[in-house]
């Protein structure tokens, strides 16, 4: 999925919320570089994320593949 999709502004952190933003700067680049944003409005903050996470391969978990050998969380439910 990193191969062609990438978290911008227009795809994906301009339809979410700030702390969702944040959360996602804070598990792929630092907790400080989240702590740096968290005061900006949302645009900017999108826009500052954007390229933050643009280095990093970071995808948000809905794009996540499901590792080989881990069940994964629906085949738990019963």
């Amino acid at each position: 999925m990193t191969g062609y999709w990438r978290p911008t502004v227009r795809t994906y952190l301009g339809r979410i919320t700030k702390a969702r933003i944040l959360e996602a700067v804070r598990e792929a680049v630092s907790d400080e570089a989240a702590d740096r944003m968290a005061q900006m409005k949302k645009q900017d903050m999108a826009e500052a994320a954007e390229q933050l996470l643009a280095a990093t391969g970071w995808l948000p978990c809905e794009r996540r593949e499901p590792r080989k050998g881990l069940p994964s969380p629906r085949s738990r439910m019963p």
